[in-house]
């Protein structure tokens, strides 16, 4: 879409379009009088121009149909289970991942050589983290952002920190900051302009933020951060880190091999080779039938080939992990392999 154009909403609030801007549309159906509307509100009320070269018509109901948008890309994938329905999944798009090759492959190129090897490691680190983060849960390790030098950070406060979806904390350098407030207007509108929840944060202490907040989420997240502290951070990344060493010591222990050597490998999830002629869709049916256990297969390529078991929330105490292994034991008596 073409034209800056500023659209009243509510009482003050409004959105700014900058001159490009990508804008995806959700339907349960596609019909020409629901695309006729859709193009008379965009181009007639609020007078933008609809590039119609790159507009697409997508039904991602069907196979191989899938959307990029935000560095992610999003389909339909095979269910993890092996029956005949699908479900929804996102992953880093293509062009994503292929831009992330090509800054590493600028940050260890020939004209890096006389860099010392600890500082273009620290260097990658912090950058690959930065990254990864975007495309991960938080809370599960640790992350020291302004060590790392990372100036703006976002997560979700499921899984590592086991709260309901439904918040997304951000943390803001001064750096940022500084960077924020040299760029004057951005386009970015009233909601997503983080100057708008910086100065409800300071003008307004009796409602903090700019629009009303699901206060029961904000409630659990005060309730678990609170049991995290009085635990100690320490005891709470290692509890993580001990679910995991103990599946992979008896998943080893039984004959699996991981996918990920343990140095590489993340404390919050095990992928696990399965064995030769092993069925995993039948192996995941079996925990989850007799043992209430749930675990995830491989995806795409790696269909059949792994499964993936998790080491947050209930899964990372001790009688849920020796839960799992007795049943990997058990399905593995019934059917060798």
């Amino acid at each position: 879409m073409s034209r800056e154009v500023h659209v009243q909403f509510c009482e003050r609030a409004g959105v700014r379009f900058p001159c490009a801007t990508h804008l995806v549309i959700l339907a349960r159906c596609i019909s020409s009088r629901l695309r006729n509307w859709v193009e008379g509100k965009l181009e007639g009320w609020l007078g933008l121009q609809i590039n119609r070269e790159k507009t697409r018509v997508l039904e991602l109901r069907q196979p191989e149909q899938s959307l990029d948008f935000l560095g992610y890309t999003f389909r339909q994938d095979r269910d993890q289970y092996g029956r005949s329905w699908r479900y929804w999944n996102l992953a880093p798009s293509r062009k994503a991942m292929a831009r992330e090759r090509a800054a590493l492959r600028e940050m260890i190129n020939p004209q890096q050589s006389h860099t010392p090897l600890p500082e273009l490691i620290g260097r990658l680190n912090r950058h690959l983290a930065g990254w990864a983060k975007y495309f991960q849960q938080l809370g599960g390790v640790p992350l020291p952002v302004d060590e790392w030098g990372i100036d703006v950070c976002g997560t979700v406060i499921n899984k590592c920190l086991a709260c309901p979806p439904g918040v997304a904390p951000i943390s803001v350098s001064p750096r940022a900051w500084e960077q924020i407030e040299r760029k004057g207007d951005r386009s970015h509108g009233w909601y997503l302009n983080l100057e708008t929840w910086r100065w409800y944060a300071a003008n307004w202490p009796w409602h903090p933020t700019p629009v009303t907040l699901p206060t029961n989420n904000i409630v659990a997240l005060l309730t678990s951060l609170r049991q995290i502290m009085e635990d100690g951070l320490d005891a709470h990344y290692a509890h993580f880190a001990q679910a995991a060493h103990r599946v992979r010591e008896g998943l080893r222990h039984l004959g699996f091999e991981m996918f990920a050597a343990d140095d590489h490998a993340s404390p919050l999830i095990t992928a696990v080779r399965s064995l030769p002629g092993m069925d995993v869709s039948d192996f995941q049916k079996y925990l989850q039938r007799e043992h209430q256990i749930l675990i995830s297969g491989g995806l795409d390529d790696l269909f059949g080939k792994i499964f993936r078991v998790g080491h947050i929330g209930k899964a990372a105490s001790p009688a849920y992990v020796e839960a799992f292994l007795a049943g990997v034991e058990a399905y593995l008596s019934q059917k060798p392999v």
